[in-house]
């Protein structure tokens, strides 16, 4: 969870990116695929302390790419993931 503070009537929005402001909400790490999601896309400012969250889900039964408790090599996608927000 996260809190975000805006002037009162402040309107804002939130996004998952990768960095350059392109949307990302999912990646794969050691062979395992998973999605992120933000538990609002905006909202309005109050002057107080506002919590939303980052939620994330995997889908059973994935194999995955390790062989043992650990894992080598580089993930198959870039798993750097910016939250934006913008006022």
């Amino acid at each position: 969870s996260f809190k975000v503070k805006c002037t009162n009537t402040t309107a804002y929005t939130m996004a998952l990116t990768d960095g350059s402001g392109a949307a990302l909400t999912n990646g794969v790490v050691a062979g395992l695929n998973y999605s992120l999601t933000l538990s609002a896309s905006g909202d309005t400012g109050n002057g107080a302390d506002k919590t939303h969250t980052i939620s994330g889900t995997m889908p059973g039964g994935q194999a995955g790419s390790c062989a043992s408790n650990a894992c080598s090599g580089s993930p198959t996608t870039n798993n750097s993931h910016y939250l934006t927000v913008t006022y």
